[in-house]
């Protein structure tokens, strides 16, 4: 807001765990991390870093200049985790379902909602959101391995056998049932 205030262009950007600046004037592109003195990290930091798929930077889910509105999503969301972390199950939802209207590219609310869902038992719903936060960002081992939770809780257990492998696959180092 005081970037637009200011006229200047300034936009915040989103890799899979973090929000940082970009000032892109059509000529000059830098990102500025300000936990990190306004150090410039490029673009291929976080690829690498991150393991952000081509899928989803071709969708504009990562690395993307978020406009206003969609920014705002990720205020929703954050505000969605807390009152999860508080078990108030219904203020969390309506603030991810808020998040994605504001935002339909992301993919924490989708995640968050599921893990919502799982946590009251509710495995249909978390499968759905899980597979919807796996389509925007198809490296997140954490959707697999919790819709692997999801579908051992309704008895699918070669599905979710079939969700930990990939989530190996993807990741070798990741802690998923065997």
């Amino acid at each position: 807001v005081l970037a637009e205030e200011m006229g200047l262009p300034i936009h915040a950007v989103a890799t899979p765990r973090h929000v940082f600046l970009r000032w892109d004037d059509g000529k000059f592109r830098r990102n500025i991390e300000l936990f990190q003195k306004g150090r410039d990290v490029p673009d291929a930091d976080y690829i690498r870093e991150q393991r952000i798929p081509k899928e989803s930077l071709e969708r504009g889910v990562f690395l993307a200049s978020l406009t206003r509105k969609e920014f705002l999503g990720f205020i929703y969301q954050n505000r969605g985790v807390l009152e999860s972390r508080r078990e108030d199950y219904e203020a969390s939802g309506a603030d991810y379902r808020r998040a994605l209207r504001l935002n339909p590219k992301l993919e924490a609310a989708h995640y968050n909602l599921g893990n919502d869902a799982l946590k009251q038992k509710r495995y249909r719903k978390a499968i759905r959101d899980y597979t919807r936060a796996f389509s925007l960002y198809p490296a997140d081992v954490w959707a697999l391995h919790n819709r692997g939770l999801a579908w051992k809780g309704l008895g699918e257990t070669e599905k979710a056998e079939r969700d930990w492998r990939l989530a190996r696959e993807i990741d070798p180092g990741v802690n998923v049932p065997e």
